[in-house]
Formats: structure tokens, C-alpha cells, sequence
């Protein structure tokens, strides 16, 4: 993690709600080929784990490319969904980004949130997470999400074996030839989906000025959150202390939605009463949660890659080959991108 100031509160909410099921839940994905190198920096591009401002209806944007052969997959549904509210206090814009990646885990890749945002165009980074100013080092950031598990997908094979097509292809694969593994690569991948859950999220962003968030952290390690009124802790939410408010992100939905989404968790402050969105006002106004009935299980809410050589069942000077290709170029990817 990139700093030490890093911390998390968790709020554990059983939604008594049921996502629309109106688009059919994508459960064959487990065993499919990423090439992560493909897109390194910019994988929101192939898997929807943040907004998109477009009509677009999809979670994994690509066609599947099965690389194994013969698995078993265990899938959960959950009538109403699983929620952990979250809030994560980050000091500078790579904590900030580390903790709303924090779901995500890809083998061999030490921050994930790389592969995901470095890509990011200094414009794209607040949009992103809705708020307004450009992303710095020199600021806090308190992230709130609410996570909405809908459906769990997990591998459940002790071992793995390379599907046909796969298999001859690996066998064309030369030892101190890196032409021959970036050929496999770009049809089989790097990875495999070993497990993945969907649903949705709410999240928000709010920003401080340093020496207002090392005060709030001071307070919340003092004093303990826990042991702090729902009323109390949200007026450190409120305009009173933050730099910025950000909106209210739904990440399956595009700009109609959050418009929606501000519409409903807004709050009133100060003598004009003037009106700020407030995720964490779902903490004492949770019949709220009524109203995102109609939220879709359209976005990625946990993913897990694996290796792609873990199915090179023999030991071979072929295997091991294309593992130190391709963890060369995993890792000089995180390190330039």
C-alpha cells in the first residue's frame, strides 16, 4: 500500500432489496484467457468495475476465449444483496486509487489499481471517481462505498489442464524465444479468471485539505469510530470539513444515473440550506436502499486472476520458459506504465 495513513471502517448492511435481473448475469466467465498486457493501464476498458458514460449494457467487454478444459464452478446467487459499506481514509491520489481497486487481485501484479488506472488521462481520473478537481499527492481523500453482491463465481478445480487449441499451441513454444510465448500470449493470454462476483456499487469521493484529514484521522484513531454517533461522524462529510465534495457514483450506470442517484442522497447545510449529495446518509436513512431496486447486477464487485502457466501441468524448460517471460513482462509493465 502506498502509504502508511491508510484506514478502513467497515459498515457490514444486509440490503433487503433485489437487483433487477433484467440483464442475465454473465456466469461462464471462470476459466477464461486475459491478456493483461493487451491493456495494462487501462483495464476498465475490458471489464466494468468503474462508470462509463455510455448506453453500452456489459460487463465483460470482450468474447470469451476459453484457455482450460473440464472445470467445475461453484456460483452462489444471493436473493437480496450482501453489502459492506466501507470508508477509506487515503493520504494522496495513489492510496485513493489502491482503495477502490482493493477488490481486485491479479497474480504476479503487487497494485492492481496500476493495471486498472495509469493508463488514465489526468481529465479521466476525477471524472472517474466524480468529483471535480484533478487527483494530487498533496491532498487526502475519504472514500465510501457500498459494495451490492448479486452473484459469486468461483473455480473450484485443485488442478487445471490447458484446453486442446491451448495445448498445441504451447507446445509450438520455443525456450530464449520471446517471439514464441507473446504469440501465445495474444491468443491465450496471461492470465485466467479464477474466480469473479457481480452486482453494484455506490461510491463518492470526498477531498480535504492535508491538515483537515490529519485532523479527522487523529479523531477516528482517538476516538474510535464506533464510538461516535452516525450524526457526529457525518458533519466531518459535510462541507464543514471537506475541500470538495464528489457526487455519487453508480458503477454500472453512466451520467442519468448519477443524477439519480445525488437526487435521492442529498442533504441540506447551513443557513441557506443549500444541498450536497451524501452517501453516508444511508447509514440513518437506510429505507433509501428501497430505492435502488431498480440498479441492475451490471458491474464487477470482486475479481481474482491466476497465471495462465499454473495449467502447464509437467515440469518442462518450455514452462518455465514462458513463466519467466511473462512475469518479466508483467512486472516491467507495472513498473513503466
Amino acid at each position: 500500500m502506498p502509504g502508511s495513513s491508510w484506514m478502513t471502517i467497515c459498515f457490514i448492511i444486509v440490503c433487503c432489496l433485489r437487483l433487477a435481473t433484467s440483464q442475465a448475469p454473465e456466469l461462464d466467465r471462470v476459466g477464461a484467457a486475459v491478456n493483461i498486457l493487451r491493456n495494462f493501464g487501462d483495464l476498465d476498458l475490458e471489464f466494468r468495475i468503474t462508470p462509463r458514460n455510455d448506453t453500452e449494457r456489459w460487463v465483460f467487454n470482450s468474447d470469451p476465449v476459453y484457455v482450460l478444459k473440464d472445470i467445475n464452478v461453484r456460483r452462489k446467487s444471493f436473493n437480496g444483496s450482501i453489502g459492506q459499506f466501507r470508508l477509506e481514509m487515503c493520504r494522496g491520489k495513489d492510496e485513493l486509487l489502491d482503495s477502490f481497486f482493493r477488490h481486485v487481485t491479479i497474480e504476479g501484479v503487487e497494485q492492481p489499481w496500476r493495471a486498472f488506472s495509469r493508463g488514465w488521462s489526468v481529465s479521466k481520473e476525477p471524472r472517474t471517481l466524480g468529483v471535480a478537481s484533478a487527483l494530487s499527492y498533496e491532498l487526502g481523500y475519504l472514500l465510501l462505498k457500498l459494495d451490492m453482491k448479486r452473484d459469486e463465481v468461483l473455480m473450484t478445480n485443485q488442478e487445471i489442464e490447458l484446453s486442446t487449441p491451448a495445448k498445441e499451441l504451447f507446445e509450438k513454444i520455443v525456450v530464449n524465444d520471446t517471439k514464441s510465448v507473446t504469440e501465445f500470449q495474444k491468443k491465450f493470454g496471461t492470465h485466467y479468471i479464477h474466480s469473479y462476483s457481480t452486482g453494484n456499487s455506490l461510491f463518492q469521493v470526498l477531498t480535504y485539505r492535508m491538515k483537515d484529514f490529519e485532523y479527522l484521522e487523529r479523531k477516528l484513531s482517538s476516538e474510535g469510530a464506533s464510538n461516535m454517533t452516525f450524526a457526529y461522524l457525518s458533519k466531518f462529510f459535510s462541507p464543514l470539513y471537506t475541500k470538495e465534495i464528489g457526487q455519487v457514483m453508480v458503477t454500472s450506470g453512466n451520467f442519468n444515473s448519477t443524477v439519480w442517484a445525488n437526487g435521492l442522497m442529498s442533504r441540506k447545510y447551513g443557513k441557506n440550506e443549500s444541498k450536497f449529495p451524501s452517501l453516508f446518509s444511508l447509514m440513518w436513512r437506510p429505507w433509501l436502499l428501497d430505492q435502488f431496486e431498480t440498479l441492475d447486477s451490471g458491474a464487477i464487485t470482486s475479481l481474482e486472476l491466476k497465471f495462465i502457466d499454473r495449467a502447464f501441468s509437467e515440469p518442462s524448460d518450455r514452462k518455465e520458459w514462458f513463466k519467466e517471460v511473462t512475469q518479466y513482462l508483467v512486472r516491467l509493465n507495472e513498473e513503466q506504465v
